[in-house]
């Protein structure tokens, strides 16, 4: 059964960035969250009908909409980052675990967790310098760089920054207001409506979308209308489906074990996929290998820590 539910992660996760990749060429990163997001807020709806055999927002429901709105404007910049390069992008997660640890430090007073005589408090430290020092390798460009080169660096850059911080904000708002002891029917149903309707803001801000209008050579094959749609489709039911796999996962072992291995898996899967797959490695500089082992190193820090701590 373990092996069924790594599996599982492994395959959802690698088809969600797999989709995620292809879909940026291809489409604004504002429509493929606005669709994404319409899915599984028609998901989450039907489940919680299944559940409740009726639609109710939880008491503090706008409180949650207008996180999850953070969390959908993290997700666009996300995607535009993953755009131009996914290495770069899945190896600056380890910054959400940076900026919501400052912040619980910073807000909540939970110094203990960055206590340097404790292991878990050492191993945090070092992974918030090894976060930090990944994010200034990447940030960092030579003089002897192309311009064009330059450009697209940075914009990854500063999109993926721009996603981590987010979602670090994201999970310590969850934290500091104590939402995820809703019940988990309550919380999507909240979540995900305000998710979309964020998304729904960014896209008309961003400008209209255009589909590709090229005809298909086999008048059997669908239109890259038609093509995009059942794709975004797709990667908001592998959104809705990994969420599935990691609920199921967290009755059968501690959430910290499946957590741990879930943030390992997103981690080790975004970086092969851009490496191997689509040849991001062809584009590496010397300090960006150094970026790839203190995001790794991070992660594996942050996990170990979290682990020792409970």
């Amino acid at each position: 059964m373990i092996l069924a539910i790594l599996s599982l992660f492994i395959l959802l996760d690698s088809g969600h960035k797999i989709l995620q990749k292809y879909l940026s060429h291809r489409l604004p990163a504002a429509a493929i969250t606005l669709g994404s997001f319409f899915i599984c807020t028609v998901v989450a709806l039907v489940y919680q009908y299944e559940q409740r055999h009726s639609i109710s927002f939880p008491q503090n429901g706008l409180l949650i909409a207008a996180i999850a709105s953070v969390n959908a404007t993290a997700a666009w910049l996300y995607l535009r980052a993953v755009k131009i390069n996914l290495t770069r992008a899945t190896l600056l997660t380890p910054v959400i675990t940076v900026i919501s640890l400052l912040l619980a430090v910073i807000f909540l007073g939970e110094w203990r967790l960055l206590n340097p005589t404790e292991l878990p408090g050492a191993c945090r430290l070092v992974g918030i310098i090894l976060g930090i020092a990944a994010l200034g390798c990447f940030s960092i460009n030579r003089n002897n760089d192309k311009i064009t080169q330059k450009s697209n660096e940075t914009s990854a850059t500063i999109n993926a920054a721009g996603a981590v911080f987010l979602w670090g904000v994201t999970n310590f708002l969850l934290k500091y207001f104590a939402l995820k002891a809703i019940p988990t029917d309550q919380f999507l149903t909240a979540w995900y409506p305000g998710a979309w309707l964020a998304s729904l803001l960014i896209f008309t801000a961003t400008g209209r979308l255009r589909f590709p209008t090229t005809p298909s050579k086999k008048l059997s094959a669908p239109s890259p209308r038609l093509r995009h749609l059942i794709l975004i489709g797709m990667l908001g039911c592998l959104t809705i489906a990994n969420l599935g796999v990691t609920y199921y996962a967290l009755t059968l072992a501690p959430a910290v074990i499946v957590l741990s291995i879930h943030d390992l898996i997103q981690m080790g899967g975004g970086t092969l996929i851009g490496i191997l797959l689509y040849s991001e490695r062809q584009h590496f500089r010397r300090q960006d290998s150094w970026g790839i082992i203190s995001g790794i190193g991070a992660t594996m820090l942050f996990t170990a820590a979290t682990i020792m701590s409970r």
